[in-house]
Order: structure tokens, then C-alpha cells, then sequence
């Protein structure tokens, strides 16, 4: 009995079938959807969004995908956000800061712009993303958001609110803000 038990088990095909990536000079980038224009202002940048849209990227077996979107202007490029569909929306108004703050475009400013998308395979660090073409271009009128205050409160000023340290916001609907805070609590480090 032992016998034929050992002869069954030596006889299975116990082989798996391992999924082989394909060469990246197979994969298929993403193509990233026509753009309209984008105007953003007082009434329509908290409440209003722009959706970008692309093809899914094709890396020759079913893989989880993580895309992420990318402005551009002249030599200047912003990432905008990661999704892991094929699509990504953000609201005008933090499109306008990154607009504004990582691509340099000037408030209350039209300016011509490209948008692209990069695809990455989640799970694998030996490949390089590949990028989709760049979108066709699209304006971005951008304005300038009222400065926007924030408060700090801490062991500094003794968890008081009336205390609380005011850092202003480096530039109108940048979301960047700037203060001092000193640290030291009574002269005592």
C-alpha cells in the first residue's frame, strides 16, 4: 500500500503554470482623452471638477494598474493626482493651485496646457512606467483666490485658542502656508 501510494504521489505533474510579463516593448501605454477648456474663478472652484479620461494600459496579463495625471506647461510638469481606473477628477480649485504653483502660470491668466498619463504595474518595482501621448491642448485661466488664514494651537500656547498662532497662506487658493512658531515653551528647551 505504501508502495503504490508513493508511486501515485511521484507521478503527479505537480508543475504551476507561472504568468510571464511580458517585454516592455510590448506594452501599450495609456491614451489619454481629448481636454476642454478649463476656466476657473470664485463661483465655480469649490464646487465644479475636471475629469481627465484614458484608455487602460495594456502590460500583456490582467495586472492592478496605478495611473497617475500629469499637467503640463512649457518645461514645467505637475502631478496632479493617481487613480486606479481610468479616470481622475479634481476639483478647479486644486487644479488651479497646482496651475499656479507648480507650473508657474501667472493668477487671473490664460495660459495653453498638456495633461499626460503615466501607468505603472502595482506590485513589480523592476519596470518603469509607461506614459500615455500628450493630451491636445487645452486652456487653463486660472485666478487669484483670496488669501485664506489657518490657526495653530499646541503645547506653545498652552492648547489656548485665543492664543493660537495665525499662519497665512503663501498665495490665494494654494493650500501652502507660512508662520512662526516658536517652539520652546517659557524659555526652556
Amino acid at each position: 500500500m505504501l508502495f503504490v501510494a508513493t508511486i501515485l504521489l511521484a507521478s503527479c505533474d505537480t508543475d504551476v503554470d507561472t504568468p510571464q510579463i511580458s517585454s516592455p516593448d510590448n506594452f501599450i501605454a495609456p491614451v489619454i482623452g481629448q481636454c476642454s477648456d478649463v476656466i476657473v474663478n470664485a463661483d465655480n472652484s469649490k464646487d465644479e471638477t475636471v475629469i481627465f479620461t484614458w484608455t487602460s494600459a495594456d502590460f500583456g496579463l490582467p495586472t492592478q494598474t496605478l495611473y497617475s495625471v500629469y499637467l503640463v506647461s512649457g518645461d514645467a510638469s505637475a502631478l496632479l493626482g493617481t487613480s486606479n481606473t481610468t479616470s481622475f477628477s479634481i476639483s478647479k480649485g486644486d487644479l488651479n493651485g497646482v496651475a499656479i504653483n507648480s507650473l508657474g502660470i501667472v493668477a487671473n491668466t490664460t495660459e495653453n496646457v498638456e495633461a499626460y498619463v503615466t501607468a505603472r504595474m502595482s506590485g513589480t518595482g523592476n519596470y518603469e512606467p509607461i506614459q500615455s501621448n500628450l493630451s491636445n491642448s487645452f486652456k487653463v485661466t486660472t485666478y487669484a483666490a483670496p488669501l485664506s488664514t489657518l490657526y495653530a494651537v499646541g503645547f506653545f500656547n498652552d492648547w489656548k485658542e485665543g492664543s493660537a498662532v495665525e499662519l497665512w497662506e503663501t498665495s490665494g487658493g494654494t493650500n501652502v502656508f507660512e508662520g512662526l512658531i516658536n517652539f520652546i515653551a517659557d524659555g526652556t528647551s
